[in-house]
C-alpha cells in the first residue's frame, strides 16, 4: 500500500512542477496587456416594454370549423339524402389488419387450394397473414374483392364528409 502511494507521488510531481517555473511567460504578458487596454462602455439593457393584454374581439363571429351554409350548420345529411344506402357495418367484429393503413401492408403472393384463392400479407413488422374474398383490411373498411397473382383488389366505404358513404375500389400490387 505504501508503494502505491509513493508511485501516485512520483507521477504527480511532474505534473506539479509546471506551474512553479517561469515558461508560461506569454501568459504573463497577455494578461498585462488585456488590462491596459482602455475599458469600454457596457451597453445598456434594452428597455423591457410592459405587457399588454389582447382582449379577443371575435368570439361573435362564426366558427371556422363550421360551414358556411347556415343550413348545413350543425346538419350532416340524412340517410334518405344520400344517394345510395351503402354503410359501414357498425356491429361487424373488426378483423386485425383493420388496424393497419393500406400503406403500410404489402401484398407478397397468393395460392389457391382446391379452388379457394388467399392472399399473403405482409405487415411493417415483418409479419405475413393469410386472407380471402370477404375477408377486411385497411382503415377504411376495406373488403377484398379479388385475388390474382399479380393484385388483390379491395373496394373501401370511406366517408365523403357530409354524413354520406362512398365506395373507393382499391388495389394492393405485388413488388416484382
Amino acid at each position: 500500500m505504501r508503494s502505491f502511494r509513493l508511485l501516485i507521488l512520483l507521477s504527480i510531481m511532474p505534473a506539479l512542477s509546471a506551474c512553479f517555473g517561469d515558461d508560461n511567460q506569454d501568459l504573463k504578458d497577455w494578461v498585462a496587456e488585456v488590462k491596459a487596454r482602455p475599458a469600454t462602455p457596457i451597453a445598456p439593457l434594452p428597455e423591457i416594454r410592459p405587457y399588454e393584454a389582447f382582449i379577443y374581439s371575435a368570439g361573435h363571429l362564426r366558427s371556422p370549423f363550421q360551414s358556411a351554409r347556415p343550413e348545413a350548420i350543425g346538419e350532416l345529411a340524412s340517410v334518405e339524402d344520400c344517394p345510395t344506402q351503402l354503410r359501414p357495418d357498425p356491429n361487424r367484429v373488426r378483423e386485425e389488419l383493420e388496424d393497419y393503413s393500406l400503406q403500410s401492408l404489402e401484398f407478397v403472393g397468393s395460392m389457391s387450394q382446391e379452388g379457394e384463392a388467399w392472399a399473403l400479407i405482409r405487415q411493417n413488422s415483418g409479419s405475413i397473414h393469410r386472407v380471402q374474398l370477404g375477408n377486411y383490411l385497411g382503415l377504411n373498411h376495406g373488403q377484398i374483392t379479388s385475388i390474382t397473382e399479380q393484385n388483390l383488389q379491395l373496394m373501401e366505404i370511406v366517408s365523403n364528409g357530409q354524413g354520406c358513404w362512398e365506395a373507393r375500389p382499391m388495389q394492393l400490387e405485388i413488388d416484382q
